[in-house]
């Protein structure tokens, strides 16, 4: 259960940790949402009663940067999502090199790298589950919930 490794993005230095933090991982679709209805990225936190380091993985950067691209409220919404201080978790397995963040966020899951993701999408939630770890969503439109 012990993190190796996470870059803060906006720093770009490695963390050495010693014992694992309580991680919460976030999908490219979870934070488009949040950006766009104006919820705090740090209102994850609110849902724990331990601290809480929210991260990603590196396809959901590689999602994000796609999406920036473009044009309109999606294009807008990633290129501020790629301004958040999030830590990009660096693993040992080939997964997290997948174009899939789908894929890299369950294995992450399943690696113990983070306790849990923050995502709207049914089907990675179902997974998610599946895999042992907590979902984080939206109810309504600007209130989360820890499933």
């Amino acid at each position: 259960m012990v993190l190796n490794k996470m870059d803060e993005k906006t720093g770009g230095g490695e963390k050495e940790n010693e014992e694992q933090p309580f991680v919460i991982c976030v999908d490219t679709n979870f934070l488009i949402y949040i950006i766009k209805q104006k919820i705090e990225l740090s209102s994850i936190k609110e849902l724990f009663s331990e601290p809480v380091v929210i991260a990603t993985v590196p396809a959901v950067i590689k999602e994000l940067e796609r999406l920036a691209e473009n044009k309109g409220k999606a294009g807008i919404a990633a290129r501020i999502a790629l301004d958040l201080p999030l830590f990009i978790i660096k693993g040992e397995s080939n997964a997290y090199l997948s174009p899939y963040a789908d894929s890299a966020l369950v294995q992450a899951v399943k690696d113990k790298l983070c306790r849990g993701v923050a995502t709207n999408d049914k089907k990675l939630s179902k997974a998610i589950k599946e895999a042992g770890g907590i979902v984080v969503g939206v109810r309504g439109t600007r209130q989360l919930q820890r499933y």
